[in-house]
């Protein structure tokens, strides 16, 4: 097999896992995985567009790169997302015992 078989069997995979681990329950506490996972889109996005994979266009080379960083993103975005849910449910939880505790009426 050459390069290129490899690298187009590595991006299959790497897209797989990719989804893969986005659909776990709790992904969003597994930070370690979470940025394995990040970085290699990373690398993966930049092989595809450095070294190409043959046999097919540079247009497609570059659009599936692409694919990769714009995964990152999506991933960057869907922790923060996460994160900011979670701390607006800490937020709420304390303020409603806070007016349970000092007597503080709904309005």
């Amino acid at each position: 097999m050459t390069f290129g078989d490899w690298l187009f069997f590595g991006v299959v995979i790497v897209l797989v896992v990719n989804v893969f681990i986005s659909r776990l329950p709790k992904w969003e506490t597994r930070r370690k995985l979470f940025w394995f996972i990040q970085i290699l889109n990373l690398v993966f996005g930049s092989l595809v567009i450095f070294f190409e994979i043959p046999d097919l266009p540079p247009i497609v080379n570059i659009v599936i790169g692409l694919l990769f960083f714009f995964h990152v993103l999506q991933n960057n975005m869907r922790l923060q997302r996460e994160i900011h849910r979670r701390n607006n449910e800490e937020y709420q939880k304390q303020r409603d015992e806070d007016k349970r505790r000092f007597n503080i009426p709904d309005h």
